[in-house]
């Protein structure tokens, strides 16, 4: 579905049916691509990624050819909602770099990222946040924010099996590289700006401030220091290794060489969460 669903679809949409040169987004555009089963039980999902291909390739092709500076003007303000708004920046960099282990990387935080502060959202009205994303996105509290038709939207591209499930795929290495097309990122992007236009509304609406949850800290930092230092001689014979080892798929082997070099910039925490995705396929 990821891989093939979607790109059969041939001929292009006007940009200014999906988002305006302001950067507001045409929802109408989006949620008009998501239809129903024909048993009128649920969604027909694909049905509606066949729909949704053109769009989003749409998306990722404007989102390409935009000025930085003119991409950051349109859309920053509008992903401030989010609880990690300094991400995008990141994610900018990957879809412009054109490499698939960064623009994959940037997906998975991407989702992750959308799925937090989707939940912070959800304590405007509910007391406990689901504890899985498909329950947060079918819940009755964040479709009175955002409209049922929009949440059918993020279902179709991380609420369901059935679906995309973009979320799922790359958290649980499953694919590959080369094997989720950037335009998905670019379109998961839009479709986050779009939640904090819709979100602003709601809450001029309201008059009420989006809640916001303290971040996980790790008070024992300390205690997971027990490995010694990685010197670079110790990083080069792993980077051997990587290309040996039988354990590695070649077409995995992007992602270990991308966590390496997180691990040489210090970013461990993403090299952790690279390595532990591969290590499960």
């Amino acid at each position: 579905m990821i891989c093939k669903l979607g790109f059969e679809v041939r001929g292009s949409h006007d940009i200014n049916s999906i988002v305006t040169p302001n950067g507001e987004v045409c929802w109408k555009t989006l949620t008009d691509c998501v239809i129903c089963a024909e048993s009128a039980q649920g969604l027909d999902y694909w049905g509606s990624v066949r729909l949704l291909g053109p769009v989003c390739e749409a998306i990722h092709s404007h989102l390409s050819h935009l000025p930085r500076g003119q991409l950051e003007m349109q859309f920053t303000q509008w992903l401030q909602w989010t609880s990690s708004p300094e991400l995008f920046a990141e994610i900018f960099d990957a879809l412009e770099s054109l490499q698939s282990p960064a623009i994959s990387l940037s997906l998975m935080k991407l989702t992750s990222c959308l799925e937090r502060s989707l939940g912070d959202v959800f304590l405007l009205i509910g007391k406990e946040c689901p504890f899985l994303l498909r329950d947060l996105l079918a819940s009755e509290e964040l479709a009175q924010v955002f409209g049922q038709s929009v949440m059918n939207v993020l279902e179709v591209f991380v609420g369901s099996p059935r679906g995309l499930n973009l979320r799922n795929v790359l958290w649980h290495g499953f694919a590959a590289p080369h094997e989720v097309p950037a335009k998905y990122c670019s379109a998961m992007v839009l479709l986050t700006a779009g939640l904090g236009q819709l979100l602003k509304r709601y809450l001029r609406h309201a008059e009420r401030a989006l809640p916001r949850r303290p971040p996980l800290a790790l008070t024992r930092v300390g205690d997971l220091s027990v490995f010694p230092g990685v010197t670079h001689e110790v990083l080069s014979v792993l980077e051997e290794l990587t290309k040996k080892s039988t354990f590695i798929l070649r077409i995995m082997l992007p992602y270990w060489e991308l966590a390496l070099i997180k691990f040489k910039s210090t970013r461990l925490c993403r090299k952790c969460g690279l390595s532990a995705r591969r290590s499960k396929c």
